[in-house]
């Protein structure tokens, strides 16, 4: 299995953006949103976008296909998370680093989430539904008009 930089941007850029949101939130708080006895909620939005994340890639599995960006699908799977959301594991990853910015609890921890959202909406996404319209064509077109991108 040959990773390529394509694969590497949604990976890299939640573990950017987790590190962002948690130096931002240290070092340039500029307001504190959520205060420190009310920032459990984070790790609930943690665990929802990590069971979110692995029971999309159970899919994934499930129909013996690779979750890699760069990888040509073997299916296109409609089932499961993909049911409400055409891109369920970039919206759990995304989750994972919102509950993380909840958890640094300062105003500028915000921007992590919202950078990773624009990363991965203008850059990831759209060349993988290119590569799903080329290869699965209608089947993909009525996927894409009876499922939202994100939720």
């Amino acid at each position: 299995m040959k990773l390529t930089l394509f694969d590497s941007i949604p990976a890299g850029s939640v573990l950017f953006c987790i590190v962002i949101a948690l130096l931002l939130g240290r070092f340039f708080p500029v307001a504190t949103v959520v205060q420190p006895p009310y920032r459990w909620p984070g790790w609930v939005v943690i665990a929802i976008g990590i069971i979110l994340w692995l029971t999309s890639l159970w899919q994934f599995m499930k129909h013996r296909t690779d979750p890699r960006p760069s990888a040509a699908n073997a299916a296109l799977i409609t089932s499961g998370t993909f049911r409400h959301s055409r891109n369920p594991i970039y919206l759990g990853l995304l989750l994972g680093v919102l509950g993380v910015a909840v958890l640094a609890g300062a105003a500028s921890s915000f921007v992590a989430p919202i950078v990773f959202f624009l990363l991965v909406n203008t850059f990831v996404v759209p060349v993988e539904e290119q590569k799903l319209l080329a290869r699965f064509g209608d089947q993909y077109e009525r996927d894409r008009r009876t499922v939202r991108r994100w939720i």
